[in-house]
């Protein structure tokens, strides 16, 4: 079968799928329409409070890492000021 005539069927079939789906609707359009933006609106409240949710995850992972860096570098100024007092001292 040529490309063209692929292309052709599915077009009819989507167009003759929509049409059957229109008339069998159990609801009409503006009901439906309706359903639709409740649902994008729900689908939307969800994701962002899904984003807010990563977001104060994400931060709490920063503070944390951020007061084991600091405290590492404490740690290694200390070392380094032991051995600066224990190689003065051998001096």
């Amino acid at each position: 079968m040529k490309k063209s005539n692929v292309l052709v069927s599915i077009l009819v079939s989507a167009a003759v799928g929509a049409v059957v789906g229109i008339l069998y609707a159990p609801k009409s359009g503006t009901e439906t329409r309706k359903d639709l933006a409740e649902k994008g609106k729900d689908t939307l409240h969800d994701a962002k409070g899904k984003v807010d949710d990563l977001v104060s995850y994400i931060t709490n992972k920063y503070e944390a890492l951020l007061a084991e860096a600091k405290e590492l570098v404490n740690k290694g100024k200390e070392k380094v000021n032991e051995e600066k007092n224990n190689l003065k001292q051998t001096l």
